[in-house]
């Protein structure tokens, strides 16, 4: 565990649109204490019992002087999503398939339930509904779900690509998610995931692209890039842009329709999140390579997306340029990310809020996963990139999803082991 905190306090350097903003600093305003988490009765919106309290005595977290961590619920099997509805109540994805309420006496109310083998990745609340991505199967693809209060479900879109986000809904009340790329680098490999059963995939460009046509080798199979495998390309061939796409935001209305591009040029992005200005921010995934092409080592990304525009991918990673280029002229100057994280770190979710008590709507928040160690919460200023510890919990499992209540006085944390967080103000009892 040592080990683990020294590579973090050294990894954990941010670049900014600037300059390098230096590494993320604890200090006692941002990481003050260390509490047991037991003791503070949980909130009527989940009604956790008393045992919930018993069952994490082992588990510290550190949190800022003022604060405490509550274990909310417990025991949640499989989650996959988190939400939290106008009124506060709170939504989690369970066993891949349910969409409960977390209810009185700490039951989980059932929403509805997909059919058996369903994949649901991640959901949101807003318009009177919720909003479910749901992962295909052997390469079949994804679907956005419409699911009504009284658990009446309809699709709103089917997605033929791999890798959904979470879903979130804007302040334009549109649905926005975002599709991943099925290769790490612009160049789909014979064993890519999904490969066997869609012969034909490939990444998707959201507009049109012009190559530098090189092909890379794998056996006895050339292949380009935004084609199938063993495709090779031409010099200054245009591969057709449409929509749905890879590496892309996407949005939709509450009620479905056609889907509209906001941004695309990313990896793997994920942790869509509104300001209360309407800002859009999101995290990127850094791609290490697949061993076909030569790509710049990088982590996480923090970006403030900008309607229109190409983010890099597969030709740059922030603001490193990939080797060789697959494309002969890119679409615009790519801008810079916000911030990024080390390559060791696994930045899994994104929130922010208006709320003074966490820093108003110029702070974000996300949940980073720490090799051999646990989780880290950290606050990032969206004026310059920094990062800063907010709190950590050092013996809990990966986080999946992180999210705010609507009125910014608690912050949501939902990790993999089935615990469900709730940061708060630390109000003194007597």
């Amino acid at each position: 565990m040592a080990t683990a905190k020294r590579i973090l306090a050294a990894a954990l350097l941010v670049l900014t649109a600037a300059a390098c903003a230096g590494p993320a600093t604890r200090s006692s305003e941002d990481f003050g204490r260390t509490a047991v988490t037991a003791p503070p009765t949980p909130s009527g919106a989940s009604g956790a019992p008393a045992g919930a309290q018993l069952a994490m005595g082992l588990t510290r977290a550190s949190v800022p002087v003022g604060f405490r961590a509550v274990p909310e619920a417990i025991d949640i099997v499989r989650p996959s999503g988190l939400a939290v509805d106008p009124a506060g109540g709170v939504v989690v994805i369970e066993a891949g398939n349910q969409l409960r309420r977390l209810g009185a006496g700490g039951g989980r109310d059932l929403i509805t339930q997909g059919p058996a083998g369903a994949n649901w990745t991640g959901v949101a609340a807003g318009g009177g509904a919720f909003f479910v991505t749901a992962a295909g199967a052997g390469g079949s693809g994804g679907r956005l779900l419409r699911v009504e209060l009284d658990g009446r479900t309809a699709v709103l879109q089917d997605l033929p690509q791999v890798g959904l986000s979470a879903p979130t809904v804007g302040p334009d009340g549109m649905v926005y998610l975002a599709t991943a790329t099925v290769s790490d680098a612009g160049i789909v490999a014979d064993n890519a995931p999904g490969r066997g059963g869609t012969p034909a995939l490939r990444d998707i460009p959201c507009q049109n692209v012009q190559l530098q046509g090189r092909n890379f080798t794998e056996g006895r199979s050339q292949t380009g890039a935004f084609v199938p495998f063993g495709s090779p390309t031409q010099a200054g061939q245009v591969v057709e842009g449409q929509l749905p796409c890879n590496g892309a935001v996407l949005r939709t209305t509450e009620n479905g329709g056609a889907l509209q591009l906001v941004a695309w040029g990313f990896h793997r992005p994920h942790g869509l999140a509104f300001t209360p200005e309407g800002r859009l921010y999101l995290l990127d995934d850094g791609f290490r390579g697949d061993g076909v092409r030569a790509e710049p080592q990088g982590g996480n990304l923090i970006y403030a997306v900008a309607a229109g525009l190409w983010y890099g991918w597969p030709d740059m990673h922030g603001s490193r340029p990939a080797a060789p280029p697959l494309l002969a002229a890119q679409p615009n100057p790519p801008p810079r990310p916000l911030a990024e994280l080390a390559p060791d770190l696994t930045a899994t979710a994104l929130d922010a809020t208006q709320a003074d008590l966490f820093g108003g709507s110029v702070q974000a928040y996300l949940a980073v996963a720490v090799p051999n160690y646990g989780f880290r919460i950290l606050r990032c200023d969206l004026r310059t990139g920094r990062l800063v510890d907010f709190a950590e919990f050092p013996e809990a499992t990966p986080p999946v999803a992180l999210r705010f209540s609507p009125t910014g006085d608690a912050l949501y944390v939902l990790e993999q082991g089935g615990t469900l967080w709730r940061i708060e103000r630390d109000i003194p009892v007597g």
